[in-house]
């Protein structure tokens, strides 16, 4: 490994009230924790903005996220006949931003976005342009990035992506790769008029 460096979450990712979500503890299981973190900061995020839950189902609220990293569902899921019947659920792509949409009732555009370090900001502008034409009211948009194991971290500091210091020095001559780290957040997006007559 070229990299000794690395941000990494301090939290027990493990850590997840499935039942507050509606999910069942053989569901839960299966889900990658990056849909557990999404579903918890995507509710944090519409508790900081002062937006009930339950005045948000049935709405027309799109769900924008980024995901990179998919390493879960390459974990010990070698022998099929272990698999569950909500491995797909737990595991698939789409399904981080189909599980906000679905827990909370949100009928908005819904999609994952995954193009590499940008997806966040791919989301962003995504939802500020439905937002400017009309197809949703609120926009959640949020972006997951877990180092859950080392192989994509190893092989990308093999190939000179990640910088040896561990830092990423954007638009400088310093720059030699990034620093990788993990992270997961959601905002809120209303169009200002509608935010202004909210208070």
């Amino acid at each position: 490994m070229v990299t000794k460096h690395g941000y990494f979450l301090h939290d027990d990712i493990s850590q997840f009230d499935a039942k507050f979500f509606g999910i069942s503890s053989a569901e839960a299981h299966s889900m990658d924790p990056q849909q557990r973190l999404f579903l918890m900061t995507t509710y944090e995020a519409l508790e900081d903005a002062g937006i009930p839950i339950e005045t948000l189902r049935g709405s027309n609220t799109g769900v924008y996220a980024s995901i990179f990293e998919r390493s879960y569902d390459r974990m010990g899921h070698k022998d099929l006949s272990t698999i569950g019947r909500t491995h797909l659920n737990g595991t698939g792509e789409s399904i981080l931003s189909n599980r906000i949409s679905y827990c909370f009732d949100l009928r908005g555009p819904c999609m994952t976005i995954d193009t590499g370090c940008s997806g966040s900001l791919v989301g962003l502008h995504q939802a500020c342009h439905s937002l400017r034409l009309g197809e949703s009211n609120l926009a959640l948009v949020g972006g997951s990035q877990l180092v859950i194991q080392p192989d994509v971290l190893s092989i990308m500091s093999g190939m000179g992506m990640l910088n040896p210091d561990g830092k990423s020095y954007a638009f400088d001559s310093r720059g030699a790769g990034y620093g990788r780290g993990e992270g997961v957040a959601t905002i809120v997006l209303k169009r200002l008029d509608h935010a202004l007559k909210d208070g």
